[in-house]
């Protein structure tokens, strides 16, 4: 919980102590994991969301913090938040359209410097990816991570008042659970710390800690507003005399809401406020707000369940929150209040949700789920509140068009909870929804302005010209068109179909992976075993033998598979074997994740995108191909430049997008595939050009990853929670992203983690395409333009090799699939682009006659499927 402006005020008041970094030697130190991200200066990179949304050194820089901790014999156990409500305001955090602006027209004008103070203030690099890869990066390296059922810091207070950590290291707003002492700021340059105690708070101010959280909640928190009058103090002073001590300006002073609050009770000041929906708005967040400090649930280390805080505290807790400092022995009024304190109101499932079942709680704690997809279940909504670095249409359309995968991922995990959870009606909520009675208001004040103009241009045609005129039309039909979006809500269900039946042993995976000579199971292995086993099939009918059908003993029983599948009329219900390891886990959430996007048939059979991805032999390239291929099925893999969501509201002026150069179209085409291939890059800040046209495109790749991750997440979900003692069988590394050392371009994941890739290396090939200068100083300029690339000829010409792999996939494609021929013209034409620049500057790119020899080997091309066809063919037509 965050409350403006307590710590400069218990700064002011001389309230932060200091002491020395020692006195925290062997201490179990509960840590705020996103306050603890937030104070590292080093992950402050102004660029990190233009580039793609993670800074280069996000796991170098963290892994220096984490030695400190190491040297100084501090033990820490980090806690994640988990599924928080909605805030009602955004503290501290400023989507400022016109300094996003500034900051891209000073790019244009060579203002770096500039420009990273306009992206600082108006970006937040502290995102839900980047919480989630540092997590896994956390646990992958033997650190205690928790990832708490809801409010972290709810989970301190628990963990604190069960004695399992000796400190808490976090916000000021963590005082607000009761927990007596909160270190807030470690200096291990000067080997010191500052901390609060709540007690000294308490007794200067002399309040109670019930009163204490009033006047915090009266200065205002993410899910309350600030209390109205505390900026107006001779509204204040003609309240009390008492109160002539608070300054004479118009200035929010904290000390206003402790005086305020020790003058009366809360529910006293929630009387006045100037208008009836301003005291409504402010009851709302107090009453919700108060609930979630008192009632937030935790994970009770106790009953191994998640109930509410207040149900987990000891008795002589509670009577000392209800007692604050009194003195004297505890009455029975006090156990009465002690009992009120407990109390949880009815509709407490109106502002956390519905409750989970416990099984689903643990797979969130231990990280195996993240909080989107429980959060959508049980409070019937899904958010997508993070506005974009580029508000672009693209990036609206491709939220909407992702709903699909949405529903399928809730309906993994749907499937195995109670049937209300199945059937639940769950409302999509994005960032430029206005509620629907002003939006509305305010399109038809502007259709009937444009009535009355068009009204006095047919009465009189020389006022307006036949092009104004066009452009009213135009602009009727547009906001008729917003009108009737705006009645129509955007809903999410879970989608319950059922999964295919997969059926194998472990010693079948062992196999396997012995047979296609890999240490690793992935997308690629499960398509080569799945098509072996039909190519065998298909062997043996050949030569007159009966289809290839397998015993399979499973569970005691005994059934006939056909390859990897078991009929689709069998009763055989999905489940793990009973001797599956980490390997068989993984490939069954593979094949799950495959049968989800579509990459096999629902009979089983291979789709034309699916034979395109089995035939990629580097591994490096699986991914990558894999988020092409889905970019394909979306209609935004291609070379057109993005239109603005708004159109009265133009991207920024000195930009010059579209580019002016001739073949600016493949030069778009070329970076963006090129830049799906990470790049290797030193423990430094992006202190480099950045590019606006793979800003945009980047914001389409991470919220694509995310959804595909969800999908991951869902699989191994819907694996697991019948069967939760398979949980032991992931490893620590299970969904870590962390670069290997010695092959940036692999990761220690078992499961498909859909890591962002950033856009550094589409930045460095569009230096590369657009260099006119000597060719001799080619190689010199591009290392002194870009710093923090560690080998960038190096990886130029492997994301060159990725661009001719993605090639000859698109004109395999384009045999099958309506909508493709244009992509595979585009790529032609680029292709020639390319060639010749790498030619004129010595840089090594595919000829000719290696890609002739390349499609030799070939790429196997197969009919499309129906529901493949019409998918493409849709959103071709769409573009």
């Amino acid at each position: 919980m965050r409350v403006r402006h307590l710590q400069s005020h218990l700064s002011d008041q001389h309230m932060i102590k200091q002491e020395q970094l020692g006195k925290l030697s062997g201490f179990r130190m509960g840590i705020d994991a996103v306050f603890w991200l937030r104070s590292i200066q080093a992950l402050k990179d102004p660029f990190a969301d233009a580039i793609g949304g993670v800074p280069p050194g996000i796991f170098g820089f963290v892994d220096k913090e984490l030695q400190n901790f190491e040297r100084k014999g501090i033990k820490p156990l980090f806690v994640f938040q988990g599924m928080t409500p909605p805030a009602q305001q955004q503290m501290y955090i400023h989507r400022l359209d016109s300094q996003m602006d500034r900051a891209w027209n000073c790019l244009a004008k060579g203002q770096r410097s500039e420009a990273q103070k306009c992206f600082a203030v108006s970006t937040s690099r502290i995102n839900s990816d980047f919480v989630y890869f540092l997590y896994h990066h956390l646990k992958a390296k033997n650190y205690d991570c928790f990832q708490a059922p809801y409010f972290a810091g709810a989970q301190l207070a628990h963990f604190a008042e069960q004695g399992l950590i000796n400190s808490v290291f976090g916000p000021p707003g963590l005082l607000l659970y009761g927990i007596e002492k909160c270190v807030i700021h470690i200096d291990f340059g000067k080997q010191t710390f500052d901390w609060l105690g709540l007690d000294v708070i308490l007794n200067k101010w002399q309040i109670t800690l019930p009163q204490f959280v009033d006047a915090c909640m009266l200065a205002g928190t993410e899910y309350c507003l600030t209390y109205p009058f505390l900026n107006q103090d001779q509204y204040i002073q003609q309240q009390s005399n008492a109160m002539q001590n608070i300054g004479g300006n118009s200035r929010f002073n904290f000390e206003a809401a402790v005086v305020i609050i020790k003058h009366a009770p809360l529910v006293n000041w929630l009387e006045t406020f100037p208008t009836e929906e301003m005291k409504n708005d402010h009851i709302e967040g107090y009453c919700t707000c108060k609930v979630l400090i008192k009632h937030g649930p935790v994970w009770n280390v106790q009953t191994n369940s998640v109930m509410a805080l207040s149900q987990c505290v000891n008795k002589s807790t509670l009577r000392q929150a209800v007692n604050g400092n009194r003195n004297g022995d505890v009455s029975e009024k006090d156990d009465y209040e002690s009992l009120e304190l407990i109390k949880i109101p009815y509709d407490f499932s109106a502002v956390i949700g519905e409750m989970l079942p416990n099984s689903l709680y643990k797979l969130i704690c231990e990280g195996i789920v993240s909080s989107k997809l429980p959060l959508a279940l049980a409070r019937g909504v899904w958010y997508d509140k993070s506005q974009p670095l580029l508000d672009i249409k693209e990036y609206r359309e491709l939220l909407l068009d992702l709903k699909d995968y949405r529903q399928r991922a809730l309906g993994l995990i749907a499937r195995h909870l109670h049937p209300k959870f199945q059937s639940k009606r769950i409302t999509m909520k994005a960032y430029w929804h206005l509620s629907a009675a002003k939006f509305q208001q305010q399109q038809i004040l502007q259709l009937q302005q444009n009535s009355m103009l068009l009204t006095q241009a047919q009465s009189n045609p020389t006022l307006y010209n036949p092009a104004q005129i066009q452009a009213l039309l135009q602009q009727q039909a547009v906001l008729q068109q917003q009108i009737q979006m705006s009645n129509e809500e955007q809903f999410l269900s879970p989608e319950l179909r059922e999964p295919m039946k997969w059926s194998f042993t472990k010693e079948e995976v062992k196999l396997e992976m012995m047979r296609q000579k890999t240490n690793a199971v992935d997308f690629v292995f499960c398509l080569k075993w799945h098509v072996h086993l039909q190519e065998e099939a298909g062997a043996a009918n050949k030569q007159g033998k009966a289809a290839s059908k397998q015993a399979s003993t499973k569970n005691g029983q005994k059934d006939q598979r056909e390859g990897l599948l078991m009929p689709r009329n069998s009763d055989y219900k999905l489940r793990l074997p009973a001797e599956a390891d980490k390997n068989t886990l993984s490939a069954y959430c593979h094949f799950m994740v495959l049968e989800n996007l579509d990459l096999l048939s629902p009979n089983g059979g291979m789709t034309v995108l699916g034979n395109v991805l089995q035939d990629i032999e580097q591994k490096e390239f699986i991914e990558p191909a894999l988020i092409a291929l889905e970019l394909m099925k979306f209609g935004v893999m291609s070379g057109e430049t993005w239109e603005p969501a708004v159109p009265e509201k133009p991207f920024p002026s000195q930009t010059e997008y579209p580019p002016k150069h001739p073949d600016y179209k493949s030069h778009i085409l070329i970076n963006r595939v090129i830049s799906l291939v990470p790049m290797k890059l030193r423990n430094d800040m992006w202190n480099s050009d950045v590019n606006f046209d793979l800003a945009g495109f980047h914001t389409l790749i991470k919220i694509l990853k995310r959804s595909l991750r969800q999908l991951s997440e869902s699989c191994l979900a819907s694996l697991l929670l019948p069967q939760l003692e398979f949980t032991n069988q992931l490893p620590k590394d299970f969904m870590c992203v962390t670069q290997d050392r010695k092959n940036h371009l692999q990761y220690p994941a078992l499961l498909p983690a859909f890591p962002l890739p950033r856009a550094c290396l589409g930045i460095i090939c569009n230096f590369f395409l657009t260099y006119e200068g000597d060719v001799t100083e080619f190689r010199g300029k591009l290392e002194e333009n870009f710093q923090c690339c560690v080998q960038p000829v190096q990886d130029l010409e492997k994301g060159m090799q990725f661009w001719f792999l993605l090639k000859r996939a698109v004109d395999v494609i384009a045999k099958s699939l309506p909508g493709a021929e244009d992509l595979a013209a585009d790529m032609a034409e680029a292709t020639r682009v390319l060639r010749k620049q790498a030619s004129r500057l010595h840089v090594r790119c595919q000829t000719d006659e290696e890609e002739r020899r390349a499609k030799q080997g070939g790429l196997r091309s197969s009919s499309a499927s129906s529901s493949e066809g019409a998918l493409y063919e849709r959103r071709a037509e769409s573009k």
